[in-house]
C-alpha cells in the first residue's frame, strides 16, 4: 500500500525532499534500529532521498544535555581518539553498497510499508 502522502507527494518526483537533523537518538544498537528506521521511511513515507544525521561527530563532555548523539563520539578531538557507535553500521548498511547513479524505486513501485510497521526499499 502506497502511503497517503506519498501519493500526495507523486507530481513532485523530480523535486528532491531531504530530512534534516535526523539520528537525535542514542547512539546504541537501538538508536542504530531507529536510524535505518528513519532512512527507509523518510523515502517511502515523503520521498526524502537524503536523511542527515545530527550529529555526525558527538565530541563534548558526557557530563551535557542531550549527550549520547552521534554516528561517531570524539570527546577529546585534540588526541586523535574516537569511537564508531552503532548506527554508523546501519549508514554503512544502506550507502556502502551502491553506486553512482542507482535510484530507489517508487513507493508503490519497489518500496513501501510492510505489516507490523517495517519498510521495504528497493535499489537499482
Amino acid at each position: 500500500e502506497t502511503p497517503a502522502l506519498a501519493k500526495a507527494l507523486a507530481p513532485h518526483r523530480a523535486t528532491r525532499f531531504w530530512a534534516s537533523e535526523e539520528l537525535s537518538t542514542v547512539a546504541d544498537w537501538g538508536g542504530a534500529g531507529c536510524w535505518g528506521r528513519m532512512i527507509n521511511q523518510n523515502f517511502v513515507r515523503m520521498n526524502a532521498t537524503s536523511s542527515i544525521a545530527w550529529s555526525l561527530v558527538w565530541s563534548a563532555y558526557p557530563n551535557l544535555e542531550c549527550f549520547g548523539n552521534g554516528l561517531l563520539y570524539a570527546y577529546e578531538p585534540w588526541s586523535g581518539h574516537y569511537e564508531v557507535n552503532p548506527p554508523i553500521w546501519t549508514t554503512a548498511h544502506t550507502t556502502q553498497f551502491t553506486e553512482v547513479g542507482w535510484h530507489y524505486l517508487p513507493a508503490g513501485s519497489g518500496a513501501g510499508l510492510l505489516p507490523g510497521g517495517g519498510t521495504f526499499v528497493t535499489l537499482v
